[in-house]
């Protein structure tokens, strides 16, 4: 089409259709405005066309058309949206004949640059003879090479500047096959793209759709170099809710959810369609299935006072199945993501501030959990995560952001991230007589961060392995034994009514069960032990399972059993990790040595007689002030304390730092 009549069939568009629009935009400021694609083709299917085939023209014949009639002459260009599905291309189909060619994205936005600004022409006097020459500006700032009169020398008059602001958007690894890394683009946002409205929605793990124009420059700036790296020109950009909150439900869904929400087999049912190829470990499907549901959040003055999002972590030796967990589990969220301690680049697992000088400078670049933020990170071998994400993790974990300063970058990343992780033992098998953080070589800090840890045994007896093999194979046949309950979309869908719908208020008989079972299980094991060991940390994780499972139910209200669920699953947990104890007669109480590390008053008090024992013996010993070993051994049986005791203390003593041994067989406090 000739590009007259294209201006002027582009004009008797935007008048049949769009009149109002370009005079309330003009009216307001607006500098641009929106135009649906899709009523461009049912008016005029062959301009519909050429916005595809030839988007440079069709985009100036726009905006020549809106400057006809604008009287104002302030909107400068348009903007598509809802195009045809068939330009909708992955990143990593995009090949060199997408070059000059309009097409759409969809991705994660992984990094986010300043507001910077370039230059698009600016006009110099020569001083030789004073004329003026426009010049415009591509890929670098010039100078004119010579004026019309033989000079060289230019003075700047002025130039026309716009706003510049870089993405780097990341392809949803959930759309690729298993094998497939998930590829980046550089995007360009410029004009009124770049406005403060917008600006302030961009954000890390935020999912957007870009229409733009397919460009490429050179990779390095010579004249031999033939390698050309492809980057798109942003023509609009819209804010994509793919998240829980966007699902929708019909009326027979939400009945069909309640039914099943009162039924008695539930959490096995929910349990076995998310795990439906792994034999056992029923209770930890449970604890991930109400994970995936969540708690509520708890504020005080719109300030996060206890999380609602859960996080779990399985320890187990290779061949248990905790990594065929995380891979499923993942499955039932959107935007959820499987890395491995080390992350999957140099970023780490939350953040890292780089120097990028294709963005502008230092930019923040967001990590797997960071990027998962809303949903679910799952995180295998958490064993061989680094000093620096550790550090991180127990602010994203905990209080669901993250705080950068580094360089010139400052900024807050949300982390409302639930997080699965799996851990070898040392010894790749688990032993219940020592600590799990020293298995694991955690922090018990970051290992405290984590609602519930679950310890996964092999299964041992001939019968569990036979099952086990049945399981296998039914994969292999499709037995009815490894098919789900339920259809994967049902349950999705399912979870995603639960958290957006279901907010369930904690009864006064729920919490008195919860109250009682949990002084019981944390109570003194005698009178001489004192109270110090009452775990607000334990409590709040026991609320948290039991509105979700709450929440599970469909109920609005957290009752006895939803506590009582909760309380057999914690105590599972601990039971696992030899932290629970038989008292005799069914009760069990928590070895609080065991789940806090910390010493109890007893063993606390036995220690400060040894150290008194060895501070008696320096000063009685004039020339050297060291207490001999075995004065100690001698000197302690005289308090109760046998020898094996002894050098347990002696061994908590010198790795608290009371007590150094100078030379072997003679102690010396600190």
């Amino acid at each position: 089409m000739e590009i007259n009549k294209r201006i002027l069939e582009t004009k008797n568009f935007l008048e049949s259709e769009y009149l109002a629009e370009i005079s309330n935009a003009s009216s307001m400021g607006s500098s641009s405005i929106l135009i649906d694609f899709k009523k461009v083709a049912m008016f005029n299917p062959e301009i519909a066309d050429l916005i595809l085939d030839d988007y440079e023209d069709s985009k100036k014949a726009f905006e020549i058309a809106i400057d006809n009639i604008d009287d104002r002459h302030i909107i400068k260009s348009v903007r598509f949206f809802n195009l045809s599905s068939s330009i909708l291309k992955p990143i990593w189909k995009i090949r060199a004949d997408d070059i000059d060619k309009l097409i759409v994205i969809k991705g994660y936005i992984r990094k986010i640059s300043d507001v910077l600004h370039g230059v698009s022409s600016a006009r110099f006097e020569c001083h030789s003879c004073g004329n003026v020459i426009p010049m415009l500006m591509v890929e670098k700032f010039r100078y004119p090479s010579k004026c019309g009169c033989g000079g060289k020398h230019f003075r700047l008059m002025d130039r026309q500047t716009f706003d510049l602001q870089k993405l780097v958007i990341e392809e949803d690894p959930m759309e690729l096959n298993s094998t497939q890394k998930p590829r980046r683009i550089l995007v360009y946002l410029k004009d009124d793209l770049c406005k403060e409205e917008i600006d302030k929605t961009l954000q890390p793990s935020v999912k957007v759709q870009v229409t733009g124009l397919v460009l490429d420059r050179q990779m390095k700036k010579t004249v031999e170099n033939l390698e050309y790296v492809k980057y798109i020109e942003a023509n609009n950009i819209e804010i994509l809710d793919e998240t829980f909150d966007s699902f929708k439900f019909s009326e027979a869904e939400i009945k069909e959810f309640k039914e099943i929400g009162e039924k008695k087999t539930l959490y096995d049912d929910m349990g076995q369609s998310i795990f439906p190829n792994i034999y056992g470990h029923d209770i930890i499907k449970t604890a991930i299935f109400l994970q995936l549901i969540g708690g509520n959040h708890l504020y005080n003055d719109d300030v996060l006072e206890e999380r609602g999002t859960m996080h779990i972590i399985l320890v187990g030796s290779p061949g248990s199945g905790k990594t065929q967990m995380l891979k499923r589990a993942i499955q039932f969220i959107p935007n959820s993501r499987f890395t491995g301690g080390r992350g999957s680049s140099g970023v780490g697992l939350v953040a890292a501030v780089i120097k990028d000088e294709e963005m502008g400078g230092a930019v923040l670049d967001a990590g797997a959990v960071a990027m998962c933020n809303k949903s679910m990170c799952a995180i295998d071998e958490l064993d061989k995560m680094t000093k620096s994400d550790i550090a991180m993790m127990n602010n994203a974990m905990n209080d669901l952001r993250v705080n950068i300063d580094k360089w010139n970058v400052h900024g807050t990343l949300e982390t409302d991230t639930m997080i699965l992780g799996a851990a070898n033992p040392k010894n790749r098998v688990f032993d219940n007589r020592e600590l799990i953080w020293k298995q694991i070589g955690l922090p018990k800090d970051f290992l405290d961060r984590f609602d519930l840890i679950f310890p996964m045994k092999v299964m041992s007896s001939s019968e569990d392995q036979k099952k086990v093999a049945g399981v296998i194979f039914g994969k292999y046949a499709d037995a009815e034994l490894t098919k789900p309950t339920h259809p994967r979309k049902f349950v999705t869908k399912y979870i995603a009514y639960a958290r957006k719908f279901i907010h369930p208020k904690m009864t006064k008989i729920a919490e008195e069960y919860i109250t009682d079972n949990f002084i019981n299980l944390v109570k003194p094991k005698s009178f001489e032990e004192d109270q110090a060991y009452f775990s607000s940390r334990l409590l709040t994780n026991i609320i948290r399972i039991a509105t979700a499972s709450a929440k599970a139910r469909l109920s609005e209200l957290v009752e006895e059993e939803d506590a009582l669920r909760s309380i057999e699953i914690l105590v599972d947990s601990l039971r696992r990790q030899d932290i629970i104890k038989d008292s005799g007669a069914g009760t069990l109480t928590v070895d609080i040595e065991r789940l806090e590390a910390i010493i109890p008053k007893g063993k606390r008090d036995k220690m400060k007689i040894i150290m008194g024992i060895i501070r008696d013996l320096e000063i009685a010993d004039v020339e050297n002030k060291f207490a001999r070993a075995q004065d100690v051994v001698d000197k302690a049986e005289s308090y109760g304390i046998s020898e094996d005791d002894l050098e347990d203390y002696l061994t908590k003593l010198k790795q608290c730092g009371d007590l150094f041994e100078p030379r072997n067989g003679y102690y010396k406090s600190q």
